[in-house]
C-alpha cells in the first residue's frame, strides 16, 4: 500500500497516459519506416539486377508465310528459266523496216502482198508480221491455199534488183526477224536458188517459208534503159505453209 500510494502521489495519471500513447505511436512509426525501407530496397534490387529471361539475343525465325512466299518466287523464276532453256527457241526480234546491217536493199512491210493470200485469219499475224520484202516490189501473181488441207499459198513478186542482192536481203531479214537460219538450196524445178526457213506461232504450229529467187529477162535492153531506169529485175516466189506437227 505504501508503494502504490507513493506512485500515485508522485505520478500524474494524465501525464502517464499521454506518455504511454505517444510511446505506442512512436513504435508504429518506426515499424512503418522499416517496412517502407525494406520495400524500397527490394525495388532497387529488382531494377539493378539483370533480367534473367533476357540473357541472350536470338534472331527471330522466319514465319511460315515468308517461307511459302520465298518458295513460290523460286519456283516461278526457276520454272520460267527452265521453260526458256527447254524450248530451244530464241525470242523474236522487233521488226525494223529500212536497211539492216549487211543488207544491200531497203526493206518494207509485206502486208500488201499477204492480204492477197490471207484466208480465215491464216497465216497468223505473228507469222506474217515477220515477213519483210524489198522496197519497190510489185505483185506478179498469187495462188491461195486449198482450205481442205493445211495452209499452203504462194505469191510471186518482181524486185528491181539483182538475184544476188535479193538473196542476201532475204538471208539477213529472215535471220533477224525470228525465223530459223535459212538453208540455201537449188529449187526442185528450174534455175535459181531457194531459201527455206521456219518460225513458231502462237497457234501451236510451226510455219515455213520458201523463197525461190530467179533472174528474169529484162523487157528493156541495158543500152536503151537510160540513166533513170533499171533494167535488172528478179522474181521471188514466196510460199508460206503450215507444218503438220506430226511430221
Amino acid at each position: 500500500m505504501l508503494i502504490w500510494s507513493f506512485v500515485y502521489e508522485n505520478c500524474d495519471p494524465k501525464a502517464t497516459a499521454i506518455s504511454a500513447i505517444m510511446d505506442i505511436y512512436s513504435k508504429k512509426d518506426k515499424k512503418n519506416m522499416d517496412e517502407t525501407t525494406t520495400i524500397s530496397d527490394q525495388r532497387s534490387k529488382k531494377r539493378s539486377s539483370p533480367d534473367k529471361t533476357v540473357t541472350g539475343f536470338r534472331q527471330p525465325k522466319p514465319g511460315p508465310a515468308l517461307i511459302v512466299l520465298g518458295l513460290a518466287v523460286l519456283v516461278t523464276v526457276g520454272g520460267g528459266l527452265l521453260a526458256l532453256a527447254g524450248s530451244g527457241q530464241s525470242s523474236k526480234n522487233s521488226i525494223i523496216l529500212g536497211k539492216l546491217k549487211g543488207e544491200p536493199l531497203t526493206g518494207e512491210s509485206a502486208n500488201f502482198i499477204i492480204a492477197k493470200i490471207k484466208q480465215n485469219q491464216q497465216p497468223p499475224t505473228d507469222v506474217t508480221s515477220h515477213i519483210v520484202i524489198p522496197e519497190g516490189s510489185s505483185i506478179k501473181s498469187f495462188q491461195r491455199s486449198n482450205q481442205l488441207s493445211l495452209y499452203n499459198a504462194n505469191i510471186t513478186i518482181s524486185i528491181p534488183a539483182s538475184p544476188k542482192q535479193v538473196e542476201q536481203f532475204f538471208k539477213v531479214e529472215l535471220s533477224h526477224d525470228g525465223w530459223s537460219l535459212p538453208s540455201v538450196d537449188a529449187p526442185s524445178t528450174g534455175s535459181g536458188v531457194e531459201l527455206l526457213s521456219t518460225i513458231p506461232s502462237s497457234d501451236s504450229f510451226y510455219w515455213g517459208i520458201g523463197i525461190v529467187i530467179r533472174k528474169t529477162t529484162p523487157l528493156i535492153s541495158p543500152a536503151l534503159a537510160g540513166s533513170n531506169q533499171n533494167s535488172t529485175e528478179t522474181l521471188a516466189k514466196i510460199t508460206i505453209y503450215e507444218i503438220n506437227d506430226a511430221s
